[in-house]
């Protein structure tokens, strides 16, 4: 909110909360369309390989499992960052 201020800022807020709910809808509405009770639906894998294909279930998962790489690389750094600043100084552990 810093650089972009209070009225710009609310405003990408709202419209990315916007998008982010109706792309969730969406996925919602592919979800009910393609599952039964004989082959659930259980990922975005499943999803991708029932309505595009073998070949879309595998670039589905690929996509899935370097997403989940980069947050937890993401994290690790972050934290990282934050223990090391919490060690340079001579503090007691339990403050």
């Amino acid at each position: 909110m810093d650089t972009l201020g209070w009225g710009s800022g609310i405003a990408f807020s709202v419209i990315f909360g916007f998008m982010g709910g109706y792309s969730g809808h969406l996925i919602w509405r592919v979800y009910l369309g393609v599952d039964n009770y004989q082959f659930p639906a259980r990922n975005y894998g499943h999803l991708g390989f029932r309505i595009w294909g073998t070949s879309m279930r595998y670039i589905t998962n690929r996509l899935q499992a370097l997403w989940l790489l980069l947050i937890l690389g993401q994290v690790t750094i972050q934290f990282g960052q934050n223990i090391s600043q919490m060690s340079q100084f001579k503090l007691c552990h339990v403050v």
